[in-house]
């Protein structure tokens, strides 16, 4: 019901409080936040509204759909932006191809919170897979 919502929402919301508050949410480290407050300000709001509503609502389950190839599914340990560390083990399981890790030190960012280990694990994934394919 709230993701319904989410794009009449943020229409109405100021544009540095709807900045400031995904950045909140979104990464637990300076770095982080430093990038990606500078990346949302660079967007007009109706542009980030217009993003943010998206995700919202690309967020449903679609009877059939599986994904064949290989997946990586990653969070942080400290990401509680929505329902994602409850669902991501659930999702995983659905898919015998799919390598799930939680990332450590890391939000819902955690590419961009833990860079270094990210990296390590998205190389050891794809080096995995290239025979593969």
């Amino acid at each position: 019901f709230m993701l319904k919502l989410t794009p009449t929402l943020l229409k109405w919301y100021p544009h540095d409080l709807l900045i400031r508050q995904s950045v909140e949410s979104s990464t637990i480290t300076q770095e982080g936040y430093t990038y990606l407050e500078a990346a949302m300000h660079l967007m007009p709001k109706k542009d980030l509204v217009t993003i943010l509503a998206g995700v919202a609502d690309c967020l449903h389950e679609e009877q059939g759909y599986h994904i064949t190839h290989p997946l990586l599914l990653v969070h942080g340990d400290q990401d509680n932006l929505g329902t994602i560390k409850t669902d991501a083990p659930r999702w995983a399981d659905r898919y015998p191809n799919c390598t799930y890790r939680v990332i450590p030190d890391a939000g819902h960012l955690a590419h961009i919170d833990n860079p270094v280990f990210f990296n390590r694990l998205l190389l050891e994934v794809l080096n995995t897979v290239e025979g593969k394919m």
